[in-house]
């Protein structure tokens, strides 16, 4: 958590400075940007500390001194790509509808397979619909064998004593092969079930709404095309995802990530000194490059300013007397 807040010039509305830290209470809250730099920097904020012209982050070993305005505000040293370049050469930048894109294949795949469950639910419950208590068992291993899966991913870290993560994968197994039983079993039936229909006409409205029954059913178990439809579009959602996450992970890995609008007609736009729009999540990752390198800008004081003045009026008089006027006319 970090907070949000620009300061912009009245006059042309650039970002040139932010509050790095602000004050509430007794807490400190520092600047997004700066909030992720220090995580990964390993300071806490129990480190932080102001003087008259700075902040103060870090132990001796690694303090960093942030220059500061009257107002608390620091100069964000803005960085530029060596080659040129605007904002989107300066840092990696990834389109977020690539990582979405895997997000969305697994709850597709999610969805097939859950879809095919309450179709052979379904088929289970029809098939007994006349001993309810065996299709009760069987919803009761299903919901056994979700709890299972739901407690084996619980348990995903490494454990020195693997023995309870074992006992679950070995019941889940007998379960699987328990559940698999009853619904190829139910198959066998619905095939059995609809060739008798076939010979048979209905004789009043619930046969005829049996008969349609056993043929919907059929229609997705009979010949397996449902199921295997199903499996075909999830192994192509898993090979996309596969290729994605290759192209990914070494883009990403040991990164750090921020998530921003880039388009200029989304509004989250800034200027400032080195770009007249600049997306604002830029401001963000240049605060965390800037911490990151300890390289930070601070204002020239008011002893140097004046020093330029006479500097430059004497190397224009040194320039006038040593070449013609032209040259001069040109240098001045």
């Amino acid at each position: 958590v970090g907070i949000v807040s620009f300061n912009r010039e009245e006059s042309q509305n650039i970002v040139r400075a932010l509050p790095l830290i602000a004050a509430f209470g007794d807490r400190l809250f520092p600047q997004l940007g700066l909030r992720v730099a220090m995580d990964v920097a390993g300071i806490p904020l129990s480190s932080i500390s102001h003087t008259y012209s700075a902040w103060l982050i870090g132990d001796a070993s690694r303090q960093r001194r942030i220059p500061t305005d009257p107002n608390r505000g620091s100069l964000v040293n803005w960085y530029r790509p060596p080659r040129g370049g605007g904002w989107a050469d300066a840092f990696r930048h990834l389109p977020a509808a690539r990582v979405l894109e895997v997000v969305q294949n697994r709850r597709a795949i999610e969805d097939n397979a859950r879809r095919l469950a309450i179709a052979r639910a379904e088929l289970v419950e029809a098939r007994h619909a006349e001993t309810p208590g065996a299709y009760t068992d069987y919803v009761r291993m299903i919901n056994e064998q979700l709890e299972l899966e739901r407690a084996r991913t619980r348990s995903s870290s490494p454990s020195p004593q693997p023995s309870p993560l074992k006992r679950v994968g070995e019941r889940f197994a007998v379960l699987n092969e328990a559940i698999r039983l009853i619904e190829d079993e139910a198959i066998v039936w619905v095939q059995r079930a609809r060739q008798l229909w076939s010979d048979e006409t209905p004789q009043n409205e619930q046969e005829t709404a049996e008969k349609e029954r056993i043929e919907r059913l059929y229609d997705r178990f009979g010949d397996g095309q449902y199921a295997a439809k199903l499996a075909g579009a999830n192994a192509k959602l898993e090979e996309r995802n596969r290729q994605l996450l290759e192209d990914l992970r070494p883009q990403v890995r040991d990164g750090i990530c921020l998530v921003g609008y880039t388009a200029t007609a989304l509004g989250d736009v800034v200027a400032t000194p080195v770009d007249p729009a600049m997306p604002g999540v830029m401001v963000h990752a240049n605060v965390i490059n800037m911490f990151l390198q300890n390289r930070f800008a601070s204002e020239a004081s008011r002893g140097v300013n004046l020093a330029i003045i006479p500097f430059a009026g004497f190397v224009t008089t040194l320039t006038s007397c040593a070449r013609g006027s032209r040259f001069s006319l040109l240098s001045l």
